[in-house]
């Protein structure tokens, strides 16, 4: 009985342990799959509000991109309220299905994308939830100080989830427009535009998206001065900025701090100097022997001492340098939103003629531009070793159409942009009619002076007399708009100079029969053996006694300016379908030799011609206006130029020239350039925000 008893008490004891213990173990396991769920939960939402926030992010980088893609010129809305007209030419499109892929709209002026499972078209996370993000840009004009500004600011909204249920992420940005005319030179990676054969100024600030290389030869001079040099201002501008690499000095760099101005004058190596306000103050000397710190990025001590001896004038990566944008080369390619906007109200021209002109294919404008074009010129091309044809533009032919003195009838593209999709060369351009914006996906040749600050009486020179009168743009009285005006030449391939005496005609190897390897190494290129022609730049004004082609405007380009038999011995070609590597190639152009006087210059720039013997006799280059290259945006063709064109920047194959003095530096009349229809844009940004639902 009692082992009965036991079992029973134990029983109980165990049945009652259950009934109490089980409710907490119960209420414990809630709680444990209730935070389970709720971590789960958290984790999900989490999960989803970074996918959000990648979204929000990838619609705020195509919108700047797509932004961009119109010269930062066109916006969803007039300010945080007003969307833009659909019938004004501000408004900033939908993005084209066939370009930029399907699932795009337009929102109370907002621009849209969407996504959810009834689409034929793929997601952009590959989730199984509704996606969306959608953007607007607007405009905002202030007064800072005694001076107009002006920004804009990027709002972008995303969405991921079901329509009950979604997670919102917002982006907010405000970028600010940057007068390009303040630089001398610009280049969107990186810039080696200092390894020269001859002295070189330039004036004004200089940028790069990467790294900058300095090299000149042996007893040249390299001098940078501030843009506001000559006002005096004290301003510490950096006058090299580096975003995202650093500034290299090739040679040693010695310390000549101490010796005294004879003591520099008849110093051997090459020179850098800087001049801030009026102040002139050695940055650096440099030789190619022996050892020395460097005093550029490479030197352990460049924050903390090579940097004094630039006098705060430098910024690199490591001293946070601002970035600026410009825009992409969609802006300048065909069907892009230069080729658009001549379409509507400028000038198109292509190889075989004129397009079309102010919104019309035919007419008396449309006739006075082909009187004024050529078609089917050839030119032999040293540089790219290739034969170009090209069509002529002759803009004295446009501003006295009828050759009678008579301006009043001169033709003009209303929204000044004249597009060429073709090579093309400009001639006859000291004075232009209007503002003006050149655009090609091709090479521009230009012919002697453009744009000048000060033209001369044009008379017995040109092609022709301007009546009994001659044409005198200085007369205020009779033509009292003629000045500088407002001027862009824009490439994606190359920009290349002429003297005014130069015969390109001259210049066509016209008996070119086979393939060449080498520079002269066939018997058939007589002609293409001219290269460099002496020409040097005629007398064509009856006022212009200089030895100086002057050219006033910002250039964009795509050009690769190394002098590729230099640097690529062989290289590796892939297969354009497949993307693998498909053989290795020799360099047909690949020459061992160190720097051979004037003729052979490692970092070549666009001449193709002898632009002086000696000292004595050689011309002047002075050039105002950004110099803006933008090397990375086009493919480079394998050592072969028959494919030159949109997308594709020739090899430098021979640059083979004696350089011009060149006297480059910053335009001061194109102040607040941003305000100035059309002409190429720049911006930085402001501040950046990431915000949940609302901004």
């Amino acid at each position: 009985m009692k082992i009965f008893y036991r079992s029973l008490t134990q029983r109980g004891m165990a049945l009652f342990t259950v009934l109490v213990f089980m409710p907490i173990i119960l209420i414990l396991l809630g709680c444990i799959i209730q935070t389970t769920m709720a971590e789960s939960y958290t984790l999900l939402l989490e999960k989803r509000s970074n996918q959000a926030f990648y979204l929000a992010q990838a619609g705020a980088e195509f919108a700047q991109f797509y932004f961009s893609s119109f010269n930062f010129e066109k916006f969803t809305h007039q300010d945080d309220n007003t969307p833009v007209s659909e019938l004004s030419n501000r408004i900033l499109p939908v993005p084209s299905s066939a370009k930029y892929g399907e699932g795009y709209s337009r929102e109370d002026g907002w621009i849209k994308w969407e996504w959810d499972s009834s689409k034929p078209y793929p997601s952009f996370l590959g989730t199984p939830y509704n996606e969306c993000y959608k953007f607007k840009i607007y405009p905002i004009d202030y007064m800072q100080g005694s001076i107009a500004k002006r920004d804009y600011v990027l709002k972008v909204k995303a969405s991921l989830g079901y329509p009950n249920n979604l997670t919102v992420r917002t982006i907010l940005m405000r970028g600010e427009y940057i007068d390009l005319f303040q630089y001398a030179i610009f280049d969107s990676g990186n810039l080696g535009e200092f390894i020269r054969g001859y002295d070189q100024t330039i004036k004004g600030k200089v940028y790069a998206f990467g790294d900058i290389y300095m090299n000149p030869n042996k007893d040249k001079l390299l001098s940078f001065r501030a843009s506001n040099y000559n006002e005096g201002n004290s301003s510490m501008e950096p006058l090299l900025n580096s975003q995202s690499g650093k500034i290299y000095t090739s040679y040693k760099v010695y310390d000549k701090w101490g010796g005294t101005k004879d003591n520099f004058s008849n110093w051997q190596g090459a020179k850098i100097n800087a001049q801030k306000a009026n102040t002139l103050k050695t940055l650096v000397s440099i030789r190619g022997d022996g050892d020395s710190n460097n005093y550029d990025s490479t030197w352990s001590k460049w924050k903390t001492d090579a940097i004094k001896r630039w006098n705060g004038a430098v910024r690199d990566v490591s001293l946070n340098p601002e970035h600026h944008e410009m825009p992409s080369f969609e802006s300048f390619m065909p069907n892009g939103y230069y080729y658009n906007e001549a379409n509507e109200q400028g000038i198109i021209i292509n190889k075989t003629g004129v397009v079309k002109v102010n919104g019309n294919t035919a007419g008396t404008d449309v006739n006075k531009v082909k009187a004024a074009i050529t078609t089917e010129k050839k030119f032999w091309n040293p540089s790219e070793w290739r034969r170009e044809e090209y069509v002529e533009v002759d803009v004295l032919k446009l501003l006295d159409p009828d050759k009678n003195g008579n301006i009043n009838d001169k033709i003009w593209p209303e929204n000044t942009i004249l597009y060429c999709d073709t090579p093309v060369l400009i001639k006859n351009a000291a004075v232009l009619p209007g503002n003006t914006i050149i655009v090609s996906p091709y090479n521009v040749y230009i012919q002697g002076d453009f744009n000048m600050e000060q033209p001369p009486q044009l008379g017995n020179n040109w092609t022709w007399k301007t009546g009994s009168r001659p044409f005198d743009p200085n007369d205020t009285a009779f033509y009292p708009d003629f000045k500088k005006k407002s001027a862009a030449v824009c490439s994606t391939n190359k920009i290349y100079f002429f003297s005014g005496g130069f015969k390109p005609d001259d210049y066509d190897a016209t008996n070119e029969t086979g393939a060449f390897n080498k520079w002269g190494t066939t018997s058939i290129n007589t002609q293409a053996k001219k290269a460099p022609q002496v020409s040097g730049e005629e007398r064509k004004h009856t006022k212009d006694a200089t030895k100086t082609v002057e050219f006033n405007a910002l250039t964009i380009d795509g050009a690769k300016i190394d002098d590729d038999r230099y640097y690529v011995g062989n290289y590796t070609v892939k297969d354009k379908t497949t993307g693998k590597i498909k053989e290795d190639k020799d360099n047909p152009y690949y020459e061992k030799k160190t720097f051979d006087g004037d003729y052979h210059l490692p970092n070549g720039d666009q001449f193709v011609e002898d632009w002086g013997a000696s000292d004595t006799d050689r011309y002047t280059l002075l050039r105002r206006g950004a110099i803006v290259h933008k090397q990375d945006g086009s493919t480079m063709a394998d050592f072969d130029n028959s494919n030159v064109g949109p997308g594709v920047v020739g090899w430098t194959c021979a640059t083979r020239y004696r350089p011009p003095k060149r006297d480059y530096g910053y335009d001061p009349s194109g102040a607040q350039s941003y305000t100035i229809d059309h002409l190429p844009k720049s911006v930085k940004a402001k501040s950046w925000q990431v915000g949940g639902s609302s901004f």
